[in-house]
This record gives C-alpha cells, sequence and structure tokens, in this order.
C-alpha cells in the first residue's frame, strides 16, 4: 500500500479571514453565463456581441520551466512588453463597452514578471464599471512590497499554482523554483487582505498526493481547485507520458462530449478575448505557437474582431460540427476532460 506523503511540517493557521468571493469570481458563476451564452448561441445561432471574459498578456516572460508546460520549449524570444497606449486603449473599450467584465491579468505567462503590474489593475478598478481582476501565479516573486501592491490596487483574486504537497514532487514539477520560497511567499499572501486560492494540477508525479493535499489546506480555509494536465492545444509533447486520469475521467468524459453535442460550441469562442503583449488576438490560451491571429488590438477595436469574419466563420464550423476543420482545436484534450 502506498504511504501517504508527510504533511509539510508548518505551523497551521486559518485564514477564514478573507475567503473566495461567491459570485463572479467562483468557477460556478463563470459555468453559469457560459451555460447561458452557449444555449443561446445552440438555439438561434446568436452571440452576445461583446467578451465576457478577458485574458490580457502584459509581458510575454515566463521564469518558470513546468513540465506540464510547453513555454519553456519553445524558441527563445525576446521579452515583449505591452505598451501603456495599447493598455490604456484596451481598458478603455472593456469598461465602455461591457457592463461587467473580468479581466484575467494572465495569458501564457507569469504576470508578476510585469513589475507594474499592480499599477496597471489599479488603473482598471479606477476606470469604473463592474470589472473583476484576477491572475495565476508560480508564486515565486510575490513579496511583501508586491502584496501590499494588490492589496492597495484591490485585486479580487490571486491563485497560487501548487503542484505538490511535499518539496520533493513539488520542484521535479517545478524545477525552475524552490518550494520553501514559494510556500513562504504563499503564507505572507494568506496573512494579507488578499483573498487567495491555490490551483493543484493533476499529473503522474503528484497522483499520490492529491488527497492529502486536499485535505491539508481545506485545514487551513484556502480553496483548492483541481484542473488535469491537457494537452495544450497538441503543443505539450510529453502529455502521454504526464497525463492521469483524474477522478470520475469517464464521467467527465460523457459529460463533455454530450456538452459539445448539445452547446455545439467551445466556451473560448463565445465567452473569452485573448489578447498577447504585442496587440495580437488568439482564440485560445494554448495556442502557445500563435498559430489562429485573428486580428490585433493596436488598428482595430475588440468589439470589431469580435464580430468579425474571422471569429464568425469559427462559431458557424463549431455549430456545423466540424470543429475538427479548425487548425488549432482540431488536437484539442480538453472535451477529453469534460466540465473541468
Amino acid at each position: 500500500m502506498m504511504k501517504s506523503p508527510k504533511v509539510p511540517s508548518m505551523k497551521i493557521h486559518s485564514f477564514a479571514h478573507n475567503g473566495l468571493k461567491k459570485h463572479r469570481t467562483s468557477p460556478k458563476y463563470r459555468l453559469n453565463i457560459y451555460i447561458k451564452r452557449e444555449l443561446e448561441f445552440a438555439l438561434t445561432k446568436k452571440f452576445q456581441p461583446f467578451p465576457l471574459i478577458f485574458q490580457i498578456q502584459t509581458v510575454d516572460m515566463c521564469n518558470g520551466s513546468c513540465i506540464m508546460c510547453p513555454n519553456s520549449k519553445l524558441t527563445e524570444k525576446k521579452p515583449c512588453y505591452m505598451t501603456d497606449q495599447l493598455f490604456n486603449k484596451i481598458i478603455q473599450e472593456i469598461v465602455t463597452e461591457s457592463k461587467m467584465s473580468l479581466i484575467w491579468f494572465f495569458l501564457q505567462n507569469e504576470p508578476l514578471m510585469d513589475r507594474n503590474i499592480a499599477q496597471k489593475i489599479k488603473l482598471t478598478k479606477n476606470k469604473g464599471g463592474q470589472v473583476e481582476t484576477y491572475f495565476i501565479t508560480n508564486g515565486s516573486l510575490c513579496t511583501s512590497e508586491i502584496i501590499k501592491e494588490l492589496e492597495e490596487a484591490k485585486l479580487d483574486l490571486i491563485s497560487f499554482s501548487i503542484d505538490g504537497l511535499t518539496k520533493e514532487t513539488y520542484e521535479k514539477i517545478r524545477p525552475t523554483f524552490k518550494y520553501d520560497t514559494v510556500i513562504e511567499n504563499l503564507e505572507r499572501a494568506l496573512r494579507s487582505q488578499l483573498n487567495v486560492c491555490i490551483r493543484f494540477t493533476l499529473q503522474k508525479e503528484n497522483e499520490q498526493e492529491l488527497k492529502a493535499f486536499k485535505k491539508y489546506w481545506k485545514q487551513r480555509g484556502v480553496p483548492v481547485y483541481i484542473n488535469s494536465v491537457s494537452n495544450r492545444g497538441g503543443n505539450l509533447q510529453n502529455y502521454n507520458e504526464i497525463f492521469v486520469p483524474p477522478p470520475y475521467f469517464n464521467i467527465k468524459k460523457i459529460i463533455g462530449k454530450t456538452y459539445l453535442k448539445l452547446f455545439k460550441c467551445c466556451p473560448q469562442v463565445l465567452s473569452t478575448f485573448n489578447i498577447l503583449s504585442n496587440g495580437n488576438v488568439i482564440l485560445c490560451c494554448n495556442d502557445f505557437t500563435r498559430k489562429l491571429i485573428l486580428g490585433n488590438v493596436n488598428d482595430t477595436s475588440i468589439k470589431e474582431i469580435w464580430n468579425g469574419e474571422k471569429y464568425q466563420e469559427i462559431r458557424k464550423l463549431f455549430h456545423q460540427k466540424k470543429s475538427e476543420e479548425i487548425l488549432f482545436c482540431r488536437n484539442c484534450s480538453e472535451w477529453e476532460m469534460g466540465l473541468e
């Protein structure tokens, strides 16, 4: 029988002081919006004229070399920072066109590599409108100074990617980082006024720690979200070596296939808009090699691209159950996961 991993020897605190918001930052809320939009599209072929979720890459950089991410395997490229002019243009259109938006300040990057990320979040929140801000971080750069800045900026939610309960497991998966440093930074965030959650990506290296991981952080009062490795649209070369079926995998596969059959479209196409640091818009956050560029927000508005010919053709192919004809979507493993 496999032994349970040893729980880290840390003093246990309870962090029910801030908790995770129960509305727009929660996956349940987003799922309800996805279903509403997709049901409308399935029945009428109509779609909302403006996105709900925006993933914005303010810098095209990551300091990680994680085994379940293709980022570090790509050809080395020079860092590209989004200009202030472009950033302001994007945010202004979002708050003008939408009554409520979710803005995620990450996309194929480590958001804290943009030293001005807190100022950008603060500017966004000060623009007015109902805007929820969020990002996922590997936690390696989350210093006391940055946490204070994020508090002052009124970031709505920060998610730490922690893929192991033990130092040994964590550093096999994320070899660039030191487990003790990341946990220290997480503890610092938990003592702040930020809303904090943890993401755990299930894979072969950590499957034996899943139950103990969930139990430990539940005792701490910290929300944990479990997701499975995907093949990143075919970009993750070692996918077959590290993937393990998540709990209730067969049921999830049935749900996923039924969902696609009924709703006829991927949530990305009806709800999410992905903007790279140079202004290019990609269909999916998993398109690391930029196979499908839908426009550029430097010279075109978000609304024009969202309602443009390229997006329309992709939605049409989904509705006709011809997603295999879409260059990027044909190799995606996400539907095998069901409703993650």
